[in-house]
């Protein structure tokens, strides 16, 4: 039973309830539901944010949600994905759109009218602002090149 009662699987069935309440014209209700998910779990996940099958988040601590997303996205800690501010109140279509299987690990940021195709992994504190085809991944910084140890060249 203590399996089921998880922050993270607390936290997203929070915001299912949440997000069916906004799909049936409940606003206020949804909104109640989403801002007590965001205090009891810390995780700022939106009412109308659409989010497919599957979700996965390991650490609900920290993380912000404003978006459109597919099945098996998977958000670590810390994780943002927001649109502009000035599209924040706006139409769901001008947020950020991620599809199937994308994983957004620690402190990832992506904003603004983004989209993050299929099969993305992103590492710790890569920023998004602009569109990216999948499959990638990710790392922060660009790609590096690799020597071996003691390798001085």
């Amino acid at each position: 039973m203590s399996a089921f009662l998880t922050p993270s699987l607390l936290a997203l069935a929070a915001h299912r309830v949440s997000h069916y309440f906004w799909v049936g014209g409940f606003r206020r209700i949804a909104t109640a539901i989403a801002r007590i998910n965001q205090f009891v779990h810390k995780a700022a996940i939106a009412p109308a944010s659409c989010i497919g099958d599957a979700c996965f988040l390991p650490h609900p601590a920290g993380v912000t949600f404003y978006g459109r997303a597919g099945a098996n996205l998977t958000l670590y800690s810390m994780a943002i994905c927001t649109p502009d501010a000035a599209s924040l109140s706006g139409p769901v279509d001008e947020w950020p759109l991620l599809d199937d299987d994308v994983t957004l690990g620690a402190h990832v940021v992506a904003t603004g009218r983004v989209h993050l195709g299929s099969r993305v992994r992103a590492a710790f504190g890569v920023r998004f602002d602009h569109d990216l085809e999948g499959p990638a991944v990710v790392l922060p910084r660009g790609p590096r090149k690799i020597t071996p140890r003691g390798d001085t060249r």
